[in-house]
């Protein structure tokens, strides 16, 4: 008897010696993992905070060369937008490798570094080649406003009242850009969506006709739709157009083109002017 008591004092001795031993490892897992998130530093605050810095020293440095006064096409200008940009990269190029807690701001932040150093390169262009230049510069800037206007409504960034002219002015192309994205949108599905009925005259050629129901909520003053004629390699053998006029929202109209091209598939864009 007083064996088996024996036994059984030992058995329930190594259970909760096996029971202690899982519950410390499980606590010092549960530790390291802790100690881990509280060590690692994520660069998601400093980066918002410098990106404000960046740019506040950015429109300081704009007002003292008085920027807006020179000449685009000349090469005061290049150098002008060429320091103030290395200016603002200075500050914010560590980013691009560091560690963020949100992935999303991360991938803004990358993006706006590739951003300043697209600026770079486009305004070296000015002075040769202006009016191509110019549209690739609208194109950097209003990616530019709306990653800041995001940063701005989703991370809290904010810049000192002496500023707000400059915030405005970005809110104001940020608003624009969304709302014209939009309205690419809404004409893109419309343009997606267009079917055709063909009709031969018996000499080869076919008429490709289609009927269109303005659903965007948009009126047009003008309305084109490009057509792309595709092989079955996805090669453009011959291109069309429907174009027309004074495009009301919720009515319905026709257009057609006419062809002898043997094609496969098509693929159609739209250049539209909307009503103001």
């Amino acid at each position: 008897m007083k064996k088996a008591l024996c036994l059984l004092l030992a058995l329930t001795t190594a259970i909760a010696l096996i029971g202690c031993s899982g519950k410390n490892a499980t606590d010092a897992k549960t530790s390291t993992a802790e100690s881990a998130e509280t060590t690692t530093n994520y660069a998601d605050k400093d980066f918002v905070a410098d990106v404000q810095n960046a740019l506040e020293t950015r429109w300081d440095s704009t007002d003292k060369m008085d920027v807006d006064s020179v000449d685009y096409e000349s090469a005061d200008f290049v150098n002008a937008i060429t320091k103030l940009t290395n200016q603002e990269s200075k500050t914010l190029s560590k980013y691009k490798t560091a560690n963020f807690k949100d992935g999303e701001l991360q991938e803004l932040a990358i993006k706006y570094l590739n951003n300043l150093n697209k600026s770079k390169t486009i305004v070296k262009k000015f002075p040769s080649d202006y009016i191509n230049a110019y549209d690739e510069w609208e194109a950097m800037y209003n990616d530019r406003t709306t990653i800041i206007q995001t940063l701005i409504n989703k991370y809290g960034l904010t810049f000192s009242d002496k500023y707000a002219d400059d915030v405005a002015e970005i809110t104001a192309n940020a608003k624009s850009v969304a709302s014209k994205d939009k309205e690419k949108e809404k004409v893109d599905k419309l343009a997606k969506s267009l079917k055709f009925n063909k009709k031969g005259d018996g000499t080869g050629y076919y008429t490709y006709t289609t009927k269109v129901k303005n659903n965007t909520g948009l009126n047009f003053e003008y309305l084109t739709f490009n057509i792309d004629l595709l092989d079955k390699d996805g090669t453009v053998i011959e291109q069309e157009n429907i174009y027309f006029e004074n495009v009301e929202d919720g009515k319905s109209y026709q257009g057609d083109f006419e062809t002898d091209a043997k094609f496969e598939n098509y693929k159609i864009t739209a250049d539209y002017t909307v009503k103001s």
